[in-house]
């Protein structure tokens, strides 16, 4: 991974009672560097972070797993680091499994995404880009970001979203 302009990190117990307060951490922190976050963009990176965040605790191995948070201009990274070795596999799940589409999400909805491995463990990292603010011109367009599979990735948003307002949760 490169090297940000702004970056942190730290460590999360690997349990999932703490998904919920790790990815509310991350949208905190970008605000507090002045990275500028739509409903949508946040609700988006929100999204991102507990997905990563729960299939660490899902497969790490040991007590505690660790996040990075970095940002440049146009750009977020969320990355976390675990205990398993095992690589992460992209799979489709079926509409009655209650998991299985971390993976599928990122690869949706991230700019770009990967796994690494670290001393005693892995990393999976992902980068967002954020939406050009008033008044700056759009980056180019991302060849990969149009399709089906972009609006696929929409709606599943969208559902996710309604899904956690109509259950009144914030899982």
């Amino acid at each position: 991974m490169k090297d940000y302009p702004l970056a942190t990190r730290w460590p999360v117990p690997a349990v999932p009672a703490t998904v919920s307060g790790t990815r509310k951490r991350v949208i905190a922190q970008l605000r507090l560097w002045g990275v500028q976050l739509d409903p949508d963009t946040a609700a988006t990176l929100e999204l991102l972070a507990s997905e990563t965040v729960t299939n660490a605790v899902r497969y790490a191995h040991g007590a505690e797993i660790e996040i990075t948070v970095a940002a440049e201009p146009g750009t977020v990274l969320i990355a976390v680091t675990d205990g398993s070795t095992d690589m992460p596999e992209v799979r489709r799940a079926r509409e009655e499994d209650e998991s299985g589409r971390g993976l599928f999400l990122m690869q949706a909805l991230a700019t770009e995404w990967g796994c690494t491995t670290a001393v005693g463990g892995k990393t999976v990292w992902l980068t967002f880009g954020l939406p050009p603010r008033p008044g700056r011109p759009p980056r180019p367009a991302d060849p990969r970001r149009s399709g089906a599979l972009a609006d696929q990735a929409r709606a599943l948003r969208v559902a996710v979203q309604r899904a956690f307002t109509i259950r009144g949760t914030t899982a």
